[in-house]
């Protein structure tokens, strides 16, 4: 009898090892109804990952659709004509025109000429009065230049040339200021 308790004490199966004993002390032991282990931790932190993928997702796809509501303009309600009583017309009253009124004149846009076809691109702008200001600029420096919308911007452009090749020199020039300067078709 002694021979097999000493042979127990020699060899203990008892007592295992644990592969990570310091998660035993983070986890306390006791009578819960749900028990943690590395496996499940994982699966579980797995999960919430991919809920919270799953409510970004569609946060994402809410702010297009309320975007687009609101870059939707109303419709403008429809108005009735209002009837017009037929009066007598009497003669028309003429006023001289006001003598103090100065205008700016309107920036001149250079007609396509269909034989020339390509033009360069210097600017971009999103406000045309920037555009014109920027093609004055470039008048004053010697340069053909105009503005022209190109939705939802206006693009100043410089001359108009036969084909790529006849635009580089003046490419050259232009890029000195404007580095990303490029030749395009009308």
């Amino acid at each position: 009898m002694g021979e097999g308790k000493y042979q127990k004490e020699l060899f203990e199966f008892d007592n295992r090892k644990r592969a990570f004993p310091k998660f035993d002390k983070m986890i306390p032991k006791g009578d819960f109804a749900i028990i943690l282990n590395l496996e499940k931790t994982v699966f579980v932190s797995i999960g919430i990952i991919m809920l919270l993928v799953v409510i970004y997702a569609l946060g994402v796809e809410r702010g297009k659709t309320v975007s687009r509501k609101i870059a939707r303009p109303a419709a403008a309600p429809v108005r009735q004509p209002i009837p017009v009583k037929q009066q007598a017309v009497a003669a028309p009253v003429i006023t001289p025109a006001p003598v103090a009124l100065v205008t700016k004149p309107a920036p001149a846009v250079v007609a396509a000429d269909p034989s020339k076809p390509y033009t360069i691109v210097a600017a971009t702008f999103t406000r045309k009065e920037w555009a014109d200001q920027e093609a004055e600029r470039l008048k004053r420096s010697g340069f053909e230049a105009f503005a022209t919308p190109s939705e939802p911007y206006f693009i100043v452009c410089i001359g108009a040339f036969v084909n790529k090749d006849a635009a580089k020199p003046v490419l050259n020039k232009v890029r000195r200021s404007y580095k990303d300067a490029y030749t395009r078709l009308r």
